[in-house]
């Protein structure tokens, strides 16, 4: 039989089986393997592959009756699962919770809490930065070198048919096979490979937190890439791999930037936790975040952002976990961890700003015990502005100014700036600001919003102070009409009054030891006073008696008494006695010459001075010979009250 006849039995053939549709659509793969069996070479190599393109014509498809295909083994893409307490297939939706739970607190005055808010506005920022930067660039792929399609080898394939089944003649009859326009066009499409991508996206392998930090997040491009042989329209092998391609810097950078403040908040929750901002950066650096292979193929800028929100979350659910694995027992259903962190922390300085500012001590309350104070109330914010109205009623103006001005010299500290005392100073803080960078741009927002706080806080200073002037100008005038009624006891109770409860009874001894040393001034003065009036009296006794004279000078007694005790000093060893001798004696005779009543009294004076002088001189030379004289204990001559007899 001839070629040409072979080709036509096997045309007709397989139209005489395209007749009978719904036979073969039950049997298509028996009528192939009959089609092939019940003919001799070579109308078996015509007939079957007349049969399979006489049933693709007709629509039945025999792909895949022989089984074939080979395993997945492509990584799984990430989708941000597997961190969500309670639900594993859940995606991760910490980013919005965590900025939903700072809502709820004061982020201004609360300076870790500001932190952390301004990382996350920062993060859900850059997200949509990356989604925009992924829109515009259009494939974001590592498709190069990659031909997709359906890549025929019916010619190879058919030749390799016939050299099996009849030698080279069989060879050239398969090869001819393709050549029929009506037939080659069918077998064209029944032999050879199909090459899809069937996903792409970003990727990026295991990173440590520490060196992403140093030198940035390493990421690529990646597509993974499906090829599918055929033999007759049925599958024969599925293959796939995954190509990658270098990544654009600028997402590189945002990929850093975004995990770089996810490291910043979580650090920012050590404050209120009461952990060491040291020991936490040293458990985020040894992290390691898998971000794997994230599938943007066919996806819209919000399907991009949203899923690059879930994956993100789901990085930082792993890096809150690491750095604080105690937070894990207050976790609730349905959070992830970094959700649980942000929410705990905040909670945590949120009711300790309010404790302080009613002035309890939160420093010995756990962590645990201010959640539990917190979960007395709706929210957070119901347990602060209960606070907040219990100490605007409550206390005066003067402690309320005063635990104001604590709690803005904090948050001033935080920003490392000094609180401004007056309104024009912290108007020229604001102006200061360098608004053309980021950092001057934050600080010169969070002036603004504590601006009206801030206003309020000098109002209430300016009410306080004139309220306290008032009380101090009516304490003083309180105090000087005391002082002059000379109620003691009355200006030490206000003295009193003024010191801590602790310190009273210190003053109070004070108070003892100043009266007692005031009772015996006292006595003394009044010793002293009587003493003066008794000496005026006994000197105008001793006047009228003759031992003082008129002009109040020195008489006759009194010199004699002086010469004589200084005669007995000197007689003792006195050499400063024995001096003054001389003097004395001179004194004592012109004494007795202006009041002797007669020469021979005046004789016998003198008689009697210069007799008690040659004594003395007599014992003075003495002591001089040999004899060691006594120390000086010098005795001044006093008064004598021996009346001189005449």
């Amino acid at each position: 039989m001839s070629v040409r006849a072979i080709a036509q039995d096997a045309i007709e053939t397989g139209s005489k089986i395209a007749n009978s549709v719904a036979r073969i659509a039950v049997g298509a793969t028996e009528a192939v393997v009959n089609a092939i069996k019940s003919l001799p070479f070579p109308l078996n190599i015509a007939a079957g592959a007349a049969t399979v393109a006489a049933l693709a014509g007709i629509g039945v498809s025999v792909a895949g009756s022989f089984g074939g295909g080979g395993k997945n083994d492509l990584a799984p893409t990430n989708t941000g699962t597997g961190t969500v307490l309670g639900d594993s297939s859940a995606k991760s939706e910490s980013i919005r919770n965590a900025i939903d739970a700072l809502k709820d607190v004061d982020t201004v005055m609360l300076s870790y809490s500001r932190d952390m808010a301004a990382s996350l506005k920062s993060i859900d920022s850059q997200i949509g930065g990356v989604a925009t930067l992924v829109v515009r660039a259009g494939n974001i792929d590592a498709n190069a070198g990659v031909n997709t399609g359906f890549k025929s080898n019916a010619t190879a394939t058919m030749a390799g048919i016939g050299m099996a089944i009849g030698g080279p003649i069989g060879a050239g009859i398969g090869a001819v096979l393709t050549k029929i326009p009506v037939i080659g066009s069918i077998l064209s499409g029944l032999f050879g490979t199909k090459t899809s991508v069937i996903g792409n996206g970003l990727s990026g392998g295991p990173q440590s937190v520490g060196s992403i930090l140093n030198s940035g997040f390493d990421a690529s491009y990646y597509s993974d890439v499906k090829k599918k042989s055929s033999f007759l329209g049925i599958s024969t092998g599925t293959k796939y791999s995954t190509q990658y391609g270098a990544a654009d810097p600028g997402l590189e950078n945002q990929f850093t930037l975004i995990l770089r403040q996810f490291n910043d908040a979580i650090v920012a929750s050590a404050g209120p936790l009461g952990a060491a901002t040291g020991d936490i950066q040293n458990r985020l650096n040894s992290f390691v975040v898998n971000i794997g292979k994230i599938d943007l193929q066919d996806l819209t800028g919000e399907q991009i952002q949203e899923k690059l929100t879930a994956i993100f979350g789901a990085a930082a659910d792993g890096m809150a976990a690491a750095a604080f694995p105690a937070v894990a027992q207050f976790q609730k259903v349905g959070e992830g961890t970094f959700e649980t962190l942000v929410r705990v922390a905040s909670t945590v300085e949120a009711v300790g700003a309010s404790l302080d500012l009613l002035g309890t001590s939160a420093q010995t309350m756990g962590i645990a015990a201010k959640l539990g104070l917190a979960d007395q109330f709706d929210s957070v914010s119901a347990l602060t502005s209960a606070a907040d109205a219990y100490f605007e009623s409550f206390y005066t103006q003067e402690e309320q100014a005063a635990a104001k001005t604590a709690q803005f010299a904090g948050v001033f500290s935080s920003l490392g700036m000094v609180m401004p005392e007056t309104l024009a100073g912290f108007r020229q803080l604001v102006e200061a600001q360098d608004l053309t960078s980021a950092a001057g741009q934050a600080t010169y927002a969070t002036l603004l919003q504590l601006a009206p706080a801030f206003a309020d806080l000098q109002a209430s200073m300016e009410g306080a102070k004139s309220a306290a002037d008032i009380a101090s100008e009516r304490q003083d005038l309180q105090r000087q009409l005391l002082e002059l009624q000379g109620d003691t006891a009355a200006l030490r109770a206000l003295d009193l009054a003024k010191l801590d409860a602790s310190n009273r009874s210190l003053q109070q001894k004070i108070y003892a030891v100043q009266d007692a040393q005031a009772a015996a001034s006292a006595a003394k003065t009044l010793a002293d006073a009587w003493t003066s009036v008794g000496d005026s009296i006994m000197d105008e006794v001793n006047r009228i008696r003759g031992v003082t004279d008129a002009a109040g000078g020195n008489g006759f007694v009194a010199l004699q008494g002086q010469f004589n005790a200084a005669n007995t000093a000197a007689r003792g060893g006195d050499q400063d006695a024995a001096k003054t001798l001389p003097a004395l004696s001179q004194a004592l005779l012109t004494a007795a010459a202006e009041q002797a009543t007669s020469r021979q009294e005046l004789e016998r004076v003198r008689a009697m001075t210069a007799a008690s002088l040659e004594a003395t001189y007599g014992v003075i030379s003495a002591l001089g010979n040999g004899t060691t004289a006594r120390p000086s204990n010098r005795r001044r001559a006093g008064r004598s009250s021996t009346a001189c007899r005449r």
